[in-house]
């Protein structure tokens, strides 16, 4: 998995778009009414979600390589939160997904699942660092 830094990094030589960015997985209007038109807040807090949801999505690829589903459930569980935070909406409800399975002791969790939120996390990441190199 990417992280935020090395998503910014392969970014920053690419040209903004001629047309609007269409953002996949994350909505800017709705974080901005919850802290405001303050872009170093909003740094500041989608620095530490990404740094958080990125330890929290190595936590389900582990627990659930492990079949661990306690520790799935609980891991899907904070990475729903942080997606909600980032008002995340598809990769939350994949995550969701997951801690339901995981909660309902489905002890085989579909890899085309896993490989789905790992995709749907990689899109929030690249929405933010667009936004932080175009629109911030």
């Amino acid at each position: 998995m990417k992280s935020f830094a090395t998503v910014v990094a392969s970014e920053m030589t690419r040209m903004p778009p001629a047309r609007p960015h269409t953002y996949n997985d994350f909505d800017l209007a709705a974080v901005r009414d919850v802290i405001g038109e303050r872009p170093d807040v909003l740094l500041e807090l989608v620095m530490l979600a990404n740094k958080v949801g990125g330890e929290q999505m190595a936590e389900v690829n582990a627990s659930a390589a492990a079949r661990d589903l306690a520790r799935l459930r609980f891991a899907a569980h904070n990475l729903r939160n942080t997606l909600t935070f980032l008002h995340a909406t598809k990769a939350m409800a994949v995550a969701e997904r997951v801690e339901s399975l995981a909660t309902h002791h489905e002890y085989v969790i579909p890899s085309e699942l896993l490989m789905q939120l790992n995709v749907a996390f990689e899109d929030v990441l690249a929405d933010l660092s667009y936004f932080f190199q175009f629109e911030s």
